[in-house]
């Protein structure tokens, strides 16, 4: 996000909201930036492009630039990201993402077509997988998550209370539902009733616990378990 925001200021990433994913246009506009700056034309991240984006003594983007349609101008994009220590694959790649996204799809943990792109849904799935399978509860990606992903024993998200619940007859599409429960390793949401995790679900046989921190509007309103 911080380096979004950087490249928003210098006039190169045309977006009005700033996510944190890593996508195409944020490609493009750091390739762009780097090009205007006599670096390479690529979206490669490394010192050199952190120390010239961050400094006020390189060039912004000309008032007459417009953003590049990031279907069809990908010339130098997508600089592979190198994998952690013990890992293949990293999640910032686009066919790793894929990969990785296909394979939390067919654990039930990712409810969407794999794109390729790492995002916020991305990372909760892995989240919620790593939670489940008895991993640390962030979303980090390193040999031993990957070693965990390519086993055949591992629980998937139908024996997990991970996922949205609805009422019989009403949809889970319907955001802020109060009809609707949705649970992650972060915790748990009702319509706009928000449940925190105090750490994370514990399993015993067939049920899960755990305590949460549950507020509404901001306001903090009883501890759960």
């Amino acid at each position: 996000m911080e380096v979004q925001l950087r490249l928003k200021e210098r006039g190169f990433l045309k977006t009005p909201v700033i996510d944190g994913v890593w996508g195409p246009r944020s490609r493009l506009a750091l390739r762009d930036f780097k090009a205007a700056n006599g670096l390479p034309r690529t979206d490669e991240w490394d010192v050199s492009s952190q120390s010239a984006l961050f400094d006020s003594t390189y060039v912004g983007a000309a008032q007459w630039y417009i953003a590049p349609d990031p279907t069809t101008d990908i010339e130098g994009l997508y600089r592979s990201f190198s994998p952690a220590l013990g890992a293949t694959l990293h999640p910032l790649n686009p066919t790793d993402a894929n990969l990785i996204q296909a394979r939390l799809s067919e654990l039930g943990y990712y409810r969407y077509q794999p794109e390729g792109i790492w995002g916020l849904v991305s990372r909760s799935a892995l989240q919620d997988f790593k939670a489940a399978n008895g991993l640390p509860v962030d979303d980090a990606w390193d040999g031993t998550v990957e070693a965990a992903f390519r086993q055949t024993q591992v629980i998937p998200a139908g024996d997990t209370p991970f996922g949205e619940w609805s009422v019989a007859g009403f949809s889970c599409a319907v955001g802020m539902n109060p009809r609707k429960m949705v649970i992650s390793a972060k915790g748990v949401a009702v319509g706009s009733m928000i449940c925190d995790l105090q750490g994370p679900l514990v399993r015993s046989n067939a049920d899960w616990s755990g305590s949460a921190l549950c507020h509404l509007a901001g306001r903090d309103l009883y501890q759960a378990a």
